[in-house]
């Protein structure tokens, strides 16, 4: 009679396969919430910002400082030394930037 032996540490082979198939489901799921996440702070923050004749990053600033926002930009594409005015009460940071964002973007100059 063969004796049966124990393996510690060695799943058998159809075990693997489950078992991968429910860490990337765990890890699925982890991002989604993430996203949901972050996606709610976005649409339930509201900014109140009377700022006028202000350079552009000075705006950024404002909203980084009033808010958990951070943003990530490089000057090639926004002006950061145009002077705007931002009259914002009750907006989501969504609608503020789609309202600003034809003052921060850099456009070609076509003058030649």
């Amino acid at each position: 009679m063969k004796k049966l032996r124990k393996i510690r540490g060695v799943i058998p082979p159809p075990w693997t396969k489950i078992l991968r198939i429910m860490r990337l489901t765990c890890l699925f799921l982890l991002i989604g919430l993430l996203h949901v996440t972050a996606e709610t702070y976005s649409q339930a923050t509201r900014l109140n910002m009377e700022l006028t004749n202000k350079k552009v990053s000075e705006v950024l600033e404002y909203i980084e400082d009033h808010s958990e926002f951070r943003f990530a930009y490089s000057a090639e594409f926004i002006d950061l030394e145009r002077k705007v005015t931002v009259h914002v009460t009750g907006k989501t940071i969504d609608q503020v930037l789609d309202q600003s964002r034809k003052f921060f973007l850099r456009t070609a100059d076509h003058s030649g």
